[in-house]
């Protein structure tokens, strides 16, 4: 997604945040992390550039279940 739009990307980063994003999860009782490509996939190709078109796609999915 990163490279398509001409940016780069840092993997060690990625791994910090989710890493560190699960551990403090663990002590709150929170939903497992997780990175979703193909609803990302999605997102791009319709469009979406914010994270506001991320967060109206995540308010559909929970209203879709």
């Amino acid at each position: 997604m990163v490279l398509a739009n001409g940016g780069r990307t840092d993997s060690t980063q990625e791994m910090i945040a989710l890493g560190s994003g699960s551990i403090v999860c663990s002590f709150f009782g929170c939903i497992p992390l997780t990175a979703s490509f193909s609803r990302s996939s999605v997102l791009n190709a319709s469009g979406g550039k914010t994270q506001l078109a991320s967060f109206f796609n995540g308010i559909l999915n929970a209203l879709k279940e």
